[in-house]
């Protein structure tokens, strides 16, 4: 198992669902090179759903999980057990169900098709070049995932800044799932010393961090000047900032909006890739 994991470290992702896919579905796997821990992987949909959803409190994520991922999650809700998590998917909920960030995510998306997807597709078009339409709906998610979260502007990925997000975020989800391949004392270490992939993790959440902490900074001027209100403003950030139960410091405030965009960005991606199929 630790030889092949390796070798196929380069393609992670299609090496480990195949081999899930021969094993009928779910795969348990023991790694005593790994603290003696015992993992089970499943893409069984009725496992996933008593997971999930069925008996989800016997589920905790637990302090392994919580400390390998803490670096890029944080505090957010994909980050937390039990009560906490209740609390944050509450308040998550409250925001995605109500009508006016319905109305959001509609608007933007149509503006976003508008003004970013259509011209660069129309753009490949007269040029003849060949596209390359994950990439291009990778992209697309990303924004719009931004302009829901964030507030970002479409004006705002018009500039390198967002290439560098955009590329920071995907170094960061690499390098913390290079993390569950290793001993815990392994990537400690490189973490301490500065090298390989920690050194490039360290790096990319500088980036994210120092570009979500400036919004947040941004949302609270913005709120002291309209009397605590951003009544203009229907993204996650600004709807969380202006909950009366809702405590939260910066910090907080950034990992929860971090946490929702890496959840989003994935499964709005499969689902724009289902509809094209015809699925």
């Amino acid at each position: 198992m630790l030889p092949s994991l390796f070798v196929h470290l380069h393609h992670i992702y299609e090496w480990s669902t195949q081999m899930i896919i021969d094993c009928g579905g779910t795969l348990d796997v023991k790694t005593p090179w790994i603290g003696h821990m015992f993992s089970l992987f499943t893409i069984d949909p009725k496992n996933i759903e008593y997971i999930v959803k069925t008996k989800f409190a016997n589920f905790p994520r637990g302090a392994y999980f919580n400390s390998v991922s803490a670096d890029l999650l944080g505090h957010g809700i994909l980050n937390v057990d039990g009560q906490e998590w209740v609390e944050a998917r509450k308040m998550m909920s409250s925001v995605f169900h109500s009508q006016a960030f319905k109305n959001h995510f509609i608007h933007t998306l149509d503006e976003l098709m508008k003004c970013r997807l259509m011209p660069a597709a129309e753009a490949a078009c007269e040029s003849g070049l060949t596209v390359d339409l994950q990439r291009l709906l990778v992209r697309f998610t990303f924004e719009h995932i931004c302009v829901l979260g964030f507030g970002c502007e479409t004006h705002d990925f018009e500039s390198g800044e967002m290439d560098e997000i955009a590329k920071a975020l995907e170094e960061a989800e690499e390098a913390t799932l290079r993390r569950f391949t290793v001993p815990s004392t392994v990537w400690k270490a490189a973490r301490m010393l500065g090298v390989g992939w920690e050194a490039k993790l360290t790096k990319s959440l500088h980036v994210i961090r120092e570009f979500v902490d400036a919004i947040v900074s941004l949302r609270r001027k913005e709120m002291a000047a309209g009397g605590g209100a951003l009544p203009r403003r229907h993204d996650l950030l600004s709807k969380l900032m202006q909950m009366e139960r809702n405590t939260s410091t910066d910090k907080e405030l950034r990992d929860t909006c971090i946490s929702a965009v890496l959840a989003g960005k994935d499964t709005s991606l499969k689902r724009r890739f289902c509809r094209l199929g015809g699925v």
